[in-house]
């Protein structure tokens, strides 16, 4: 059996406050793209699960989110299986595009066919959220707005037409370390709500006016490859521009098509973990 698994795109991402248990109460608005990992899984009764992938960075062991997901349904449902899995790799890690997150809602969509279990979409959200607080929306796949810390998804409507182009650094991020540096007093917050308005109704020059990412300033004192690409993307002329999640992947949108062969010219692919144009599922 084989389930695809598919990045996220925070097209806003605003941080409401931080909370006791040390995470942060969040509010965004979240695309999914055709950039996609495969999970592969053969099953057999040995009782062991064995994890392996093309990117010989992924952890294999008990800590991968994948292995989480397949030792909780067997727990929880008393299911004695064992399987092979294989995870082919698209989604570069550290990107903020939801790799990680991606693979769990998809290694859960799988066994919920295979075994039958029927889960309803509020019981896998439920299922997931301790493992992973962006793997409820990549459940769904859906443009949403995403709430609380992961787990409050509200899917609706898009009209914006077009693609976002999508570029990733050779350097990553790492989610913690660009929490830990958040200042208050340097964080831009957007407006969500006229965010998801235009998205909505498809204006992109209300979407221009409102889309920004409050890890944004955090994330480009750590990682110097951030603002030299939102720089030189907003003067491409992309009307919208922003980063994903933690970073370190950037990503632009426009309504001029030029624009994006402008900047596939510009960007040596070579010199990129992704450099390319994604329509975005709705």
């Amino acid at each position: 059996m084989k389930e695809k698994s598919y990045a996220k795109i925070n097209v806003a991402l605003n941080v409401v406050k931080a909370l006791s248990n040390g995470y942060h109460e969040l509010d965004m608005i979240n695309v999914t793209i055709r950039l996609h990992d495969t999970i592969k899984v053969k099953f057999n009764k040995t009782g062991e699960i064995k994890l392996s992938s093309n990117d010989h960075h992924l952890p294999v062991d008990d800590t991968n989110t994948v292995v989480k997901i397949i030792q909780k349904v067997k727990q929880q449902f008393k299911l004695d299986f064992g399987c092979d899995v294989y995870i082919q790799k698209r989604i570069p890690q550290q990107s903020g595009l939801g790799g990680g997150s991606g693979n769990a809602a998809a290694i859960l969509k799988l066994l919920n066919k295979k075994f039958k279990l029927k889960m309803t979409p509020v019981q896998m959200i439920n299922f997931v959220k301790p493992i992973s607080s962006d793997a409820p929306y990549q459940l769904i796949n859906y443009p949403s707005r995403v709430k609380k810390m992961g787990e409050d998804v509200k899917p609706f409507e898009c009209k914006l037409k077009g693609k976002l182009f999508v570029i990733k650094p050779k350097s990553g991020n790492s989610t913690q370390k660009v929490f830990e540096n958040l200042k208050d007093e340097t964080m831009d917050h957007p407006n969500i709500n006229k965010v998801e308005r235009a998205m909505k109704d498809g204006n992109s020059e209300l979407l221009s006016k409102h889309v920004t990412n409050s890890l944004l300033k955090s994330a480009c004192e750590l990682n110097k490859d951030i603002e030299p690409i939102i720089e030189k993307l907003k003067n491409l002329g992309f009307e919208v521009v922003s980063m994903s999640g933690s970073g370190s992947t950037c990503f632009a949108y426009s309504k001029n098509k030029k624009v994006y062969k402008a900047a596939k010219n510009y960007f040596v692919k070579d010199n990129y973990d992704v450099c390319k144009s994604y329509s975005f599922i709705k």
